[in-house]
């Protein structure tokens, strides 16, 4: 459909036009691309029933494609086709009438959807009722004879819907819409079509018809119901795509020659008087669509004497609109006739740049929708000189050339098809090709489930190999903590029965020797053999409690610090007291290890270098820490010394590696108290 043309609108149908030719260059190139064979589609073909049955198929279907009329789906063009006021409810009722002065027996009807270009609104299927039936009068009554599918085919493109019925003779159809579809973005409701061709066999016989549609928007230049019927649809020409480069009739006129002086004439002339009802006139691309076809214009039938017999001054001073691509029709009662003639008053002149002229691809006569006999005489006469064309001549080449194209029987771009015919072609691709959609996406669903069993195949496969492998390492792993917990075991044995009973036998004969020695080195040098048999034996056994559990078992800590401190302190009276429970809180072997270190250590500095006479220990559990304190009465330490670095640096090392927080409180003559604050984890 043409809308008046504003800069909004151009610019807005050239950025329409310039989306929807990368859209449908990005559909080629995904559709060139995917002609390559892959490995999916190589094992569906052999092995996924019915996927060579259905390639075979899209291939019949591309080719009978091929063969049908290529509808026009760029900028919709002609006159804009019929749409309702605004409706508040979708259960409005839509009714358009058709009415003929004779009964007309038809057969079928065509309605082509609304598609409208406009800055608020593009769409190729706006305002196609959900409910469609259509009555026919017979005896006065009003009989329902047809309903339309209903809903949105999967495949739209502005195509035609044609419902077929058997034939019925009537002065009265009547075509009922309900379920009105609601505007994009607005809350009403509305029905509309760009073009009703209502048929009796071949012949569309709605423009003789009166029509009178209910909430009819009457006056509008657009979209009111005069233009149901006047053939011209947003799909452009019913034609048959030719891949064959052919010529419009193109007459160009010289400058300032806008208005043609003395009119020009071109008359077809036929080999014989023919039945016409109607004269086509098929418009040509120049320069824009249509833009060249002619302003003010006579259509005038001649019999056989060259007299005329039927004339169409319609636009022989009120100038016509643009067609688009649509063809224009001059109906006629039916007329015998030999001859056509056009006569041109104004030329058009689409760019102020180029020079007026009238350009049109085909003018043939027809008879009930029909073309007729190919004129076989071309004559044409302007200011005073005539120039003639007998087809059958071959030397009129350069005449043929120029005159030939008005009626060759093609348009711009193919073969002109009877309207029916057409649209039954139309029909036919919009079923095909949801034929091909359907079977594309199968095909696709096939492949696509294909690619899913090998990824998932190829993932279950590799999860296998990752498998087996961890599950080999994990094994190995097991196997070889086992022969080292196997192998510690049996070395914790060897110790505990070999070391750890020469330990006890060496206790015992320090024992002894005890008794029987009263020198005084002699009895400190073997007190000393047994504090160190002493921790050996601790030490040893604490081993075997953290490497072979079931050999060793976790000693008493708080007893051995008890038992320790008698052995390096000696003579020197010392207190110890525990806490409750703190043994429990001393079963972690690391932290045994690091209190027993620590222990010692300040056990070592209180007898060696305090010079004290007593020693308090303790060791206890506050507020979820362990307080181990170690207090002297010695000599002291100075502050200045304190502060060294070098100062108890042993100490110091052992609390970092227990993260542990260490007190260090002395003074000259005033003794020496460690706190070890050791929290728990």
């Amino acid at each position: 459909m043409r809308f008046p043309r504003t800069a909004s609108n151009i610019e807005h149908g050239s950025a329409a036009f310039r989306n929807k030719s990368l859209h449908y260059s990005i559909v080629l190139m995904l559709a060139a691309s995917a002609q390559a064979d892959t490995l999916e589609q190589n094992l569906a073909r052999g092995f996924v029933k019915g996927y060579k049955q259905n390639e075979a198929r899209l291939v019949a279907i591309d080719e009978e494609l091929h063969s049908l009329p290529q509808p026009y789906l760029r900028e919709p063009t002609g006159t804009g086709g019929f749409l309702t006021h605004e409706q508040k409810s979708s259960t409005s009722e839509v009714v358009l009438a058709f009415s003929w002065e004779k009964p007309v027996e038809l057969d079928a009807v065509a309605l082509f959807p609304l598609r409208l270009f406009m800055d608020e609104v593009y769409g190729e299927n706006l305002y196609w009722p959900e409910s469609i039936t259509i009555e026919a009068e017979i005896d006065g009554r009003q009989n329902l004879i047809a309903q339309g599918t209903g809903g949105q085919p999967l495949i739209r493109q502005s195509l035609p819907e044609l419902i077929e019925f058997a034939p019925v003779s009537t002065r009265r159809l009547t075509i009922r819409c309900t379920d009105l579809p609601q505007h994009p973005h607005e809350k009403w409701h509305a029905a509309g079509f760009a073009e009703i061709c209502i048929f009796s066999g071949a012949n569309n016989v709605a423009p003789q018809a009166s029509c009178k549609a209910s909430h009819s928007r009457q006056g509008y230049h657009v979209l009111a119901q005069e233009f149901l019927t006047d053939a011209q649809t947003p799909l452009g020409l019913p034609e048959l795509s030719s891949h064959s480069k052919t010529h419009p009739f193109i007459k160009k006129f010289g400058f300032g020659h806008k208005i043609v002086p003395g009119s020009y004439k071109l008359t077809c002339t036929y080999p014989r008087e023919i039945l016409i009802d109607a004269v086509r006139i098929d418009p040509a691309i120049e320069h824009s669509y249509g833009q060249s076809f002619p302003v003010r214009f006579t259509i005038d039938l001649l019999d056989a004497q060259g007299q005329v017999v039927q004339s169409d001054t319609t636009y022989e001073t009120f100038p016509m609109r643009k067609p688009g691509l649509n063809p224009h029709f001059s109906r006629f009662p039916e007329t015998k006739a030999q001859a056509v003639r056009l006569t041109v008053y104004e030329a058009s002149q689409p760019i102020p740049e180029a020079a007026p002229a009238i350009a049109f691809s085909e003018i043939s006569a027809q008879h009930k929708g029909v073309e007729s006999e190919r004129a076989t005489l071309f004559e044409e006469r302007y200011r005073g000189k005539t120039i003639r064309l007998v087809t059958e001549d071959p030397t009129d080449t350069k005449a043929k050339l120029a005159l030939s194209p008005a009626n060759d029987g093609l348009t711009h771009s193919g073969q002109v098809l009877p309207l029916r015919q057409w649209i039954e072609g139309l029909v036919r691709r919009q079923q095909l090709m949801e034929e091909q959609m359907i079977l594309r996406q199968q095909q696709g669903k096939t492949v696509s489930d294909i690619a899913k069993t090998l990824i998932y195949g190829s993932l279950t496969l590799l999860l296998l190999v990752i498998g087996s492998a961890a599950f080999l390492i994990v094994r190995n792993r097991i196997r070889m903590r086992g022969e080292i917990r196997s192998t510690r075991a049996r070395i914790a044995s060897d110790l505990h029965d070999d070391v750890g009973s020469n330990l006890g036998t060496i206790i015992l004969h320090v024992e002894k020797l005890e008794e029987q020695i009263n020198t005084a080195p002699e009895r400190k040098r073997l007190k000393a053999i047994y504090r160190l048999t002493r921790e050996s034996v601790f030490g040893l056994r604490e081993v075997l409690s953290t490497t072979a559990p079931e050999v060793g078992r976790t000693q008493n800590l708080v007893a051995y610090m008890d038992e320790l401190a008698g052995l390096v302190l000696g003579k020197t009276d010392y207190t110890f007291a525990s806490g409750p429970a703190i043994g429990e809180a001393l079963l972690e072997q690391t932290l045994r290890k690091g209190i027993l270190l620590f222990y010692k250590e300040a056990l070592y500095n209180a007898k060696r270098h305090s010079a004290c006479s007593q020693v308090e220990i303790s060791i206890r559990l506050r507020d979820g820490n362990i307080i181990l304190r170690i207090k002297d009465n010695g000599k002291g330490i100075d502050q200045d010394a304190l502060k060294q670095p070098r100062t108890l640096r042993t100490l110091k090392q052992r609390a970092d590696w227990l993260h542990a927080h260490l007190e260090i409180e002395s003074a000259p003559g005033a003794g020496t108290q460690l706190i070890l604050s050791i929290p728990q984890e």
